[in-house]
């Protein structure tokens, strides 16, 4: 199973510089790179992002995170495409939220149709992830039929999903737990009607703070082995979201040390740690000291 971590970079943050976001990737044991980009209608920075994309080691892959807009349906898809071809992905995860989908949700089979045509073509040839809101029935209004049905022949449209399951406010083991099992029933639903309820999930997790939230590293490793109990071998990674906000920062020391142990490849944390044993802080402050190619 893969291990994939977001970056926002260069977007809004600007924290790292390229070296910096490649020695982070590298001490987290990434299997794989996702960055942002297009954004809606055209390559997001592409200068910046070429530059992380060739210092990137050999052995990592890179998947694409486009913000889907479905104004301009056709344009969206194409510009996908487009960067596709610049960057050969292994991977695509398509961020389909808010109001510039849901405003222009009438337009979605458009959308669908122009991405599923440039699968068919050729210049879209690896596999398309839909990652939306964590709770199906909360939000109808996306037309979830509508994405998992849409083939063209034997082509779908969505190959996997990636939906964010970020369970914000929640603070217990127990609680993250609960809000799994409620976030992946509200989807299995869904599968089900679609008649494909055993595709497979890479989902976002939450590595960033928001509204005074942090996920603790005791309620992700509890997250995680609740999504491993609930999907098996159809969870097939997990991605991680993001570097630049917030993962490098102090709050989130446990959570990085978390993800930085589980071996690459298999998303399944070790057990959760000795609370008699090193703090949050000391835990980031060994990891700098032992890679001080990562700050300043």
């Amino acid at each position: 199973m893969l291990k994939v971590v977001s970056t926002c970079w260069p977007w809004d943050h600007n924290k790292l510089s390229v070296e910096q976001t490649v020695a982070h990737l590298v001490v987290l044991g990434v299997d794989e790179t996702c960055i942002r980009t297009p954004l809606f209608y055209a390559s997001y920075r592409p200068e910046w992002h070429s530059a992380l994309v060739a210092a990137l080691p050999d052995e990592m892959d890179l998947s694409l995170w486009p913000i889907v807009s479905l104004y301009n349906p056709e344009k969206c898809a194409d510009a996908i495409a487009d960067d596709v071809e610049r960057y050969n992905p292994t991977a695509i995860y398509l961020d389909a939220e808010r109001h510039w989908v849901q405003d222009y949700i009438a337009n979605l089979p458009r959308f669908l149709k122009r991405l599923t045509e440039h699968k068919v073509s050729g210049r879209i040839r690896c596999p398309i992830g839909l990652g939306s809101y964590r709770r199906a029935n909360y939000h109808i209004g996306m037309h979830w039929q509508v994405w998992l049905n849409f083939y063209i022949g034997n082509v779908p449209a969505i190959d996997f999903l990636c939906h964010q399951l970020y369970p914000e406010g929640w603070t217990t083991e127990q609680g993250w737990r609960t809000q799994m099992r409620l976030d992946v029933a509200s989807h299995q639903v869904e599968l089900v009607k679609a008649k494909r309820p055993d595709m497979v999930w890479i989902p976002w997790m939450p590595a960033y703070t928001e509204h005074g939230w942090t996920p603790w590293a005791n309620c992700v490793a509890a997250g995680v082995d609740e999504l491993k109990k609930l999907l098996g071998e159809r969870l097939i990674g997990l991605n991680w979201w993001s570097l630049d906000q917030n993962l490098v920062e102090p709050q989130h020391a446990g959570e990085y040390a978390l993800i930085a142990s589980m071996p690459s490849g298999d998303p399944t944390p070790p057990p959760t740690p000795d609370p008699t044993g090193p703090s949050d802080d000391e835990k980031l402050r060994r990891l700098w000291a032992a890679h001080p190619e990562l700050h300043p």
